[in-house]
């Protein structure tokens, strides 16, 4: 009864030595074979058992627990933690997913760190879509957009990309992810907006430039594909850009282009040769 586990919590206070631990772990085991329902003799070894480090009898302890108490989350997650550490991450990432169905945090954290290396996507899209509009306004909405992606189930995630940059419209990196996911899907019109947005953060930025230039061309607008290429090709270093100006300005008959990418190319093929080819 309660005496008796007061008892025990005071046995357990005064045992210092590893040796008294092991002996009052005993006691408490030999408890609740006579009483198996003793959820509080159950959380005892429990404790005890995870700081001794034996996770096959703390896994045991926990699962009774849980058994005993089914809306005991805390248990949940130190059972849980318990099976990270056996090295049973899929158990973990179950138990987690019932956790995150309550809308843990801390159990959403670990379903996010877990999944790379179990790909259980489909039961993540599941509990993130299943938290409704609050996915859309947290920090998993960029989570929730990758994995999307990574599904084909694209109109869902160009919305959450567009979300997260109405509420974050100088975040470059997330910018330039959708812009490449984009311009991948050959969604162009939507590709060049988003390139043209980041090129006004990032004026000088060779990349953005070069993907301008190259949606231009993709959308079939090659004038204006040559005018980028153009303007990227006078401080370019880059060979490919240069030749993509060259093959360009050859296709469209615009010889004094033309001539302007191939001085550019000899001037960086001068640049990157070697000091005796050039002799």
């Amino acid at each position: 009864g309660e005496a008796r586990h007061k008892w025990l919590k005071r046995m357990q206070a005064t045992a210092g030595s590893a040796a008294q631990q092991r002996k009052l772990l005993e006691e408490y085991r030999h408890h609740v074979q006579t009483v198996p329902a003793d959820v509080k003799t159950w959380r005892l070894i429990a404790e005890m058992s995870t700081i001794a480090n034996d996770l096959a009898l703390a896994k045991e302890a926990f699962q009774r627990v849980i058994s005993l108490t089914p809306g005991d989350m805390a248990a949940q997650k130190q059972l849980a933690q318990i099976y990270e550490w056996s090295g049973e991450p899929g158990r973990a990432f179950d138990l987690y997913i019932k956790l995150g169905e309550q809308n843990d945090a801390a159990a959403l954290e670990r379903l996010v760190a877990l999944n790379p290396g179990l790909y259980r996507d489909n039961d993540l899209l599941k509990l993130l879509r299943g938290r409704g509009g609050e996915a859309h306004q947290d920090k998993y909405r960029l989570i929730l957009a990758r994995l999307l992606t990574r599904h084909g189930e694209y109109a869902e995630a160009y919305s959450l990309y567009r979300e997260h940059l109405q509420q974050e419209p100088k975040d470059v990196a997330v910018m330039e992810e959708y812009g490449r996911i984009l311009e991948r899907q050959q969604a162009y019109d939507g590709a060049l907006a988003v390139w043209k947005s980041l090129q006004k953060l990032k004026a000088e930025d060779e990349i953005v430039r070069g993907h301008i230039a190259e949606v231009y061309y993709l959308l079939g607008d090659l004038e204006e594909s040559l005018h980028a290429y153009q303007q990227l090709a006078e401080g370019s270093t880059d060979l490919v850009t240069i030749l993509k100006y060259r093959t360009l300005a050859e296709s469209l008959g615009d010889f004094q282009s033309l001539s302007e990418a191939l001085g550019r190319e000899m001037e960086l093929k001068k640049e990157t040769a070697p000091d005796d080819f050039i002799k």
